[in-house]
């Protein structure tokens, strides 16, 4: 029987821009341990499945009607073999070989449940998502840090125990249950497991700058406050990081970076659409924290 160590996990539909460029970057992985792929597939209908069938791959089909972003993860762990399953998206790609050596190594610590990875853009594609991600995924380990399944390990034995939350029906309505990574992250957290940054284990990860990309975020943004206020401090516990007063120099600090770079790279004219991004996401995460909140209570008073 071969002796798995890794699982890596990536859910994809319709990706036959990505999938060739994802797929060999991961199998050049200088590692000791040995890998599996499984890819999570949610009805593509393009060459996704038919460029991913020349790798040793796995690959595990989802419904149009059964798919949410964390019941696709929670497929593929089911799929698994691995001691620690590894999630990476499928327009992500790893930027040398030692990307998975550099995310496996923090488990030497057994307190440490997930590890996240570096996420770099590509330069041109998207300059108000370059902003995001420079700001959120540092060349450096930061004191606070935050969760993303486009790059990140986790203990298989922890995800069994506590699987992604696949349902909850504000959010499900909203944009697919999206959020489940900082939504485990808190709930790990509060169980008195720690989880890391490692900034040497990089990935590639963009999205093309169009309607689509500020729908999706639109949404992602509404969760974040939402999870923060529903989740965090009430639901897994009190937890210091879901007050979003003690974010706010934070929030002005990433702004004002954002707006250097976007000055120090030349993207003049993207400087008034981020501006306009910046502060209509803001309200989408205040808003979103206080529908949360509202929620909270009246579960709070039926129970």
């Amino acid at each position: 029987m071969e002796d798995i160590g890794i699982s890596i996990v990536i859910r994809a539909k319709n990706e036959e821009k990505n999938v060739k460029k994802c797929l060999e970057n991961i199998f050049k992985q200088k590692i000791d341990k040995k890998f599996e792929v499984i890819i999570v597939d949610n009805e593509s209908t393009d060459n996704t499945l038919k460029t991913a069938s020349q790798f040793p791959c796995k690959i595990v089909k989802i419904s149009r009607e059964e798919f949410t972003y964390p019941r696709a993860m929670n497929v593929g762990i089911r799929h698994s073999k691995g001691e620690y399953c590894v999630f990476i998206s499928m327009d992500a790609y790893p930027a040398n070989e030692k990307w998975l050596y550099y995310l496996l190594r923090r488990f030497s610590n057994p307190l440490v449940a997930a590890v996240y990875g570096r996420q770099i853009p590509i330069s041109g594609l998207n300059p108000i998502e370059e902003t995001e991600l420079l700001n959120g995924f540092s060349n450096y380990k930061p004191k606070e840090h935050g969760a993303s399944s486009a790059n990140c390990a986790i203990r298989k034995d922890l995800l069994e125990k506590y699987p992604f939350i696949e349902t909850h029906n504000r959010l499900e309505k909203r944009n697919k249950l999206a959020g489940e990574d900082g939504m485990w992250k808190m709930m790990i957290e509060s169980k008195g497991y720690k989880t890391v940054y490692e900034p040497k284990s990089v990935v590639f990860h963009s999205h093309p700058l169009s309607m689509k990309y500020i729908k999706k975020r639109y949404g992602e943004y509404f969760n974040i406050g939402y999870i923060l206020a529903y989740f965090g401090s009430l639901s897994f516990g009190t937890l210091e990081n879901t007050s979003l007063v003690g974010k706010i120099p934070k929030t002005i600090k990433n702004i004002k970076n954002g707006f250097l770079y976007l000055l120090e790279h030349n993207y003049y004219l993207y400087i008034l659409p981020y501006f306009i991004f910046r502060i209509t996401m803001l309200f989408r995460i205040l808003y979103g924290y206080h529908i949360g909140k509202k929620d909270r209570k009246k579960v709070n008073k039926t129970t």
